[in-house]
């Protein structure tokens, strides 16, 4: 079977719970990998942010719009890789994977990519888990590309400080994250997580400071005069007046003296 036929299967096989158990490939229990860690010689990272260049493990986020992260393979061995998958989790409640998934296939030459399932389920209790995410290079294609590979959104859901683990085959040894060459062994793939810090998911809180008591303005004894009103729906004068926010507020225009 050739290795495009392969490719197809696997799409049409989501449900199994391994990129490449099947047909000629085998059994993936024969190919864990040797090596995971700082140590492994190819490795794959989290990026927090994916409009920044280079890898950024850690980042802060106010407030709840969706922002996007990023995974790179940031190391490469003696041996070019024909595919790559990949695992990650974060804490129940802390985030939340909004989708908008691109995979850089114009820079790693991969075609054939799967789309990943949430939480189908988490390894960990506790945790929602983002799997079966990964691509793979046309037939007799390999590459020893560096660089970002796929970008995807997040969300925070509450404030805190969260660490998303990228699972290797320590974790997951049939689809732990891990680089593979053209007959789908592992090659010995380390991982590093990020760390998102969380703020405002609530939105800004007012302040409880006291407004100070409004000065009503003095109406002078001249001829003919007219003065602003700060709190146009307050009785009296006022010079000064505390708006909280953007919306709409009453003014007033007096005439305080009509002389003879």
């Amino acid at each position: 079977m050739t290795r495009i036929v392969v490719a197809l299967a696997v799409l049409c096989s989501i449900v199994a719970a391994a990129f490449f158990t099947i047909d000629s490939f085998g059994t993936r229990g024969q190919h864990t990998a040797e090596a995971v860690g700082p140590s492994a010689p190819y490795q794959m990272a989290m990026d927090t942010d994916a409009t920044a260049p280079g890898i950024q493990s850690t980042r802060n986020v106010s407030g709840t719009a969706d922002f996007t992260a990023a995974l790179w393979v940031n190391l490469v061995g003696s041996t070019p890789y024909a595919a790559y998958q990949w695992e990650f989790e974060f804490p129940d409640g802390s985030l939340s994977y909004q989708g908008g998934l691109t995979e850089n296939s114009g820079a790693t030459g991969f075609t054939t990519c799967l789309l990943p399932q949430v939480n189908n389920p988490a390894l960990h209790a506790g945790y929602t888990a983002v799997r079966y995410g990964g691509c793979l290079a046309p037939q007799s294609f390999s590459t020893t590309y560096v660089g970002q590979t796929t970008t995807f959104k997040l969300k925070c859901l509450t404030d805190g400080t969260f660490n998303v683990r990228l699972l290797d085959l320590s974790d997951d040894a049939f689809f732990g994250t891990s680089l593979l060459d053209q007959v789908a062994n592992n090659l010995n793939t380390g991982s590093s997580d990020m760390t998102i810090v969380c703020s405002n998911t609530s939105g800004p809180q007012p302040t409880n400071t006291p407004a100070p008591t409004p000065t009503p303005l003095p109406i002078f004894n001249s001829v003919s005069r007219m003065a602003l009103d700060a709190v146009g729906d307050h009785s009296g004068l006022q010079a000064v007046r505390n708006v909280w926010g953007s919306g709409s507020f009453a003014m007033g225009v007096w005439i305080t003296d009509i002389s003879a």
